[in-house]
């Protein structure tokens, strides 16, 4: 049982922002699909490079999965009294363990929904024109997308140990 003490953590301007911002994303990720379903091919590729083939109604994966991760993110950032800290909690650094924690999440949301963006895009331009890679440059932007939040977070926990 972890024995980190509950506080309320009333949401700051920046925490807000970061909030709606992810909302935002997960909302733009719905309306692009919707948008772009209607001048899918009937048959789109499934991931990656186009070797496979699914209809396109297969398109709305992204936006479901990553709906569900969004929530299930958002229901475990309610109780940041219960993750798991590298560093010991004490009175002196626990709010700002704790807020550096949900904003860990909240900048996680955006980035799983960006990169589900992203990739719901590319397999619409890939169904239209016919291509069949995504390309090295996609893997790094996407790499990049879910490491950048990571090393931030886990070195800014490592700074407020004090």
């Amino acid at each position: 049982m972890n024995q980190n003490p509950k506080i309320e953590l009333p949401l700051t301007r920046n925490e807000k922002i970061l909030e709606t911002l992810g909302y935002l994303t997960l909302a733009a990720l719905w309306l692009s699909v919707i948008i772009n379903y209607f001048d899918l091919p009937d048959q789109i590729p499934s991931v990656g490079k186009a070797d496979q083939y699914r209809g396109r109604n297969s398109i709305f994966i992204f936006p479901i999965i990553c709906t569900f991760l969004f929530l299930l993110v958002s229901l475990r950032g309610k109780n940041p009294e219960d993750f798991f800290y590298k560093v010991k909690i004490t009175e002196e650094n626990r709010e700002a363990l704790y807020r550096n924690q949900l904003n860990f999440i909240r900048v996680s949301k955006i980035m799983v929904s960006s990169l589900f963006l992203l990739i719901s895009l590319k397999t619409t331009q890939l169904s239209k024109s016919g291509s069949e890679e995504l390309g090295i440059g996609f893997l790094l932007l996407c790499t990049t997308i879910i490491l950048l939040p990571v090393g931030y977070f886990t070195y800014k926990s490592y700074k407020l140990k004090q």
